[in-house]
């Protein structure tokens, strides 16, 4: 992270840390693998349950991390599949809201770039070869994201295209009820 914020404007220079990215994932799964426990899927709803809310900073930002700023498509969508694992809140970071914002963030950049080259999401579809560059003009720069209503009745997805203008607007909204989202 330290070394990415010394080029705001450049999304290319995310391609010169693809192995920091890497070792970041093998070290979230190692630590999942230490501290697995079972999780009963079927008993999570959409409230907000504070229980399952820690104060710590685990694992929901780093992966939020490699999500957005990491465009090896094979890491990107294991940061992706594992944020939509959590089922708990780490102060502010709320899992579910974050691996939605997460993939469509994922899914506005890569649009049709990867499926126009035969690739779909299966990580297995790169393990004997390197995965294409993502183009810079595909890339959004200063993604970002606010919850609106009370309670949350939308996620609002900011960002901005290399052909924005500098402008960082609304790119995305989301909405809770329906669970879909509307491109702004």
């Amino acid at each position: 992270m330290a070394e990415l914020c010394t080029y705001p404007d450049n999304e290319m220079a995310s391609d010169t840390q693809i192995h920091q990215f890497a070792l970041l994932m093998k070290q979230m799964e190692d630590l999942y693998d230490v501290s697995r426990v079972e999780w009963d899927a079927s008993s999570v709803d959409n409230r907000v349950d504070l229980a399952k809310s820690i104060i710590d900073m685990g694992c929901i930002a780093p992966l939020y991390y490699v999500a957005v700023k990491c465009r090896d498509h094979r890491l990107r969508l294991q940061a992706v599949q594992s944020l939509e694992l959590v089922f708990h809140r780490e102060g502010i970071w709320d899992a579910r809201s974050t691996a939605t914002v997460a993939r469509k963030v994922m899914e506005l950049e890569e649009s049709d770039y990867f499926t126009a080259a035969g690739l779909f999401d299966d990580l297995t579809i790169f393990a004997c070869q390197e995965p294409p560059t993502l183009p810079e003009h595909y890339r959004i720069r200063n993604v970002g994201f606010v919850s609106s209503g009370n309670p949350a009745e939308r996620i609002l997805l900011f960002g901005r295209r290399p052909q924005g203008k500098g402008v960082r607007s609304c790119i995305a909204e989301y909405h809770m009820s329906s669970q879909s989202w509307v491109d702004v």
